[in-house]
């Protein structure tokens, strides 16, 4: 069962409706029960390791700490880009070691990966790569993009951060040697881990990607709407990282 949190009866009610045509001839449906609140339901019993539906998602973006442990992952789909028996090795530290049923190991086909020709993060294929500069990478990226681009960008509102603060966040990532110093986004990412240990709610990737969808796009997603608004109406974006961590908000804009 999938529970779905929703801020209003409006808001739950169209999430349903979405999620009643999505669903329609497979085997599970939304539905609201005193019970068990607002979720997915079976409507026949399913085998084991049955998928129920597939969809892309809107964004994805990979936990701050994965990414410190040496998880490669793709940087749009999050597929991974190592094979189980690299990944067993990355985490034993031996060198060593095989996995009991290699036959059913997946396999990872290294020669489809591509990299952002100027930051070099990595993703699983060219439509990855692709997909991700047409929709929200170009704007963020640390090596390329213009700060002209987001100059027009009226983004004032937008997790309380006003438009010269980000144009300098942004330029500065652009004129950072790799090397020379912390890149800011390396030194938010690490004031992040500090005040949020596994396991992890949420990723700052995930801002940074949504900022960078939004510039790409000139309008808020629909998807994003109600998020939004929320910041726009100020005091609700701590939800996002739960009640304690109210107090340590301004650490992360300064």
């Amino acid at each position: 069962k999938a529970v779905v949190s929703t801020q209003s009866t409006g808001m739950r009610n169209k999430v349903l409706e979405q999620l009643r045509a999505r669903l329609q001839g497979t085997c599970c449906y939304p539905a609201v029960t005193d019970q068990s609140g607002f979720g997915l339901h079976a409507a026949k019993n399913i085998p084991s390791q049955t998928t129920l539906f597939k969809e892309k998602p809107i964004l994805s973006g990979q936990y701050s700490w994965g990414i410190m442990y040496g998880y490669e992952a793709c940087h749009h789909c999050l597929k991974s880009l190592e094979s189980p028996l690299e990944m067993l090795k990355r985490l034993t530290k031996e060198e060593n070691v095989d996995l009991p049923v290699p036959d059913l190991a997946p396999s990872v086909v290294s020669s489809s990966f591509r990299f952002c020709p100027e930051c070099h993060i990595p993703f699983c294929s060219e439509e990855c790569l692709k997909a991700a500069v047409e929709r929200y990478h170009t704007p963020v990226c640390t090596k390329g993009g213009e700060v002209s681009e987001i100059e027009e960008f009226n983004h004032s509102k937008l997790m309380k951060m006003n438009k010269d603060t980000l144009v300098g966040l942004i330029e500065s990532c652009q004129n950072t040697c790799l090397g020379e110093r912390p890149h800011p986004l390396e030194k938010l990412d690490e004031l992040w881990r500090n005040m949020h240990y596994p396991p992890e709610t949420t990723s700052l990737v995930m801002i940074v990607k949504i900022i960078g969808l939004i510039m790409t796009s000139g309008k808020i997603p629909e998807a994003f709407e109600s998020f939004y608004q929320q910041i726009e109406e100020g005091g609700n974006c701590h939800k996002v990282l739960n009640q304690e961590f109210i107090s340590k908000l301004d650490l992360l804009r300064d």
